[in-house]
């Protein structure tokens, strides 16, 4: 099974990627989402409002709550700095869900890791 610091490595040498400049819109909430990303160089700024909900770097994964429930994007996502990414769209998601329990259990995890992260932020006064 992947570990949490090895949750994407799978997508080190993967292709297509698009690069984004600093401060790039990715997405604004409402949009649909019909793909997540995995962040290869650079990173991207989710934001609820004014608020920085989370940053995410190289390896790490975002956008992928439109593809599991098919809702509107709940977030704005921004290019920090120069930013290279992996589209993943949805027919290529379920494959990697079908083919591989490691990758829909590393998904699983990471939303999982968020919620905590966000329900210890309320309880601590956030």
């Amino acid at each position: 099974m992947l570990d949490l610091e090895s949750k994407y490595l799978l997508f080190r040498h993967a292709s297509p990627t698009e690069t984004y400049a600093d401060g790039a819109l990715l997405f604004e909430i409402g949009d649909r989402g019909e793909q997540m990303y995995i962040v290869k160089t650079g990173a991207v700024r989710l934001m609820i409002g004014d608020t920085v909900v989370e940053t995410v770097g190289p390896d790490g994964a975002f956008g992928e709550m439109a593809l599991v429930d098919g809702s509107p994007r709940s977030a704005r996502a921004i290019c920090v700095g120069p930013t290279e990414l992996v589209p993943i769209g949805l027919k290529r998601f379920k494959f990697l869900v079908q083919a591989s329990p490691d990758f829909s259990l590393t998904i699983m995890k990471m939303m999982a890791e968020r919620i905590r992260a966000r329900t210890s932020h309320l309880e601590n006064g956030g």
